[in-house]
């Protein structure tokens, strides 16, 4: 390989690492993006929606049994 092709190799690969930086970096205030209720309030809800979630599958599999019984 000449130098002329691995130093355009390498140039491609630092333009590649740059634009990925670009596509995930905010484009606007970061504080926007971060969520405005504390860590308890969210894993509350969080464990809230799974007992959600738990009882309709119950709920569910209740009346699959009992429509094939």
């Amino acid at each position: 390989m000449s130098m002329k092709t691995a130093e355009t190799r390498k140039y491609f690969g630092v333009m590649q690492g740059l634009s990925s930086i670009g596509q995930i970096w905010p484009s606007g205030q970061y504080e926007e993006y971060l969520p405005s209720q504390s860590q308890q309030v969210r894993i509350s809800q969080y464990w809230n929606a799974s007992g959600e979630y738990l009882k309709q599958a119950e709920a569910q599999v209740k009346a699959n049994i009992k429509a094939q019984g």
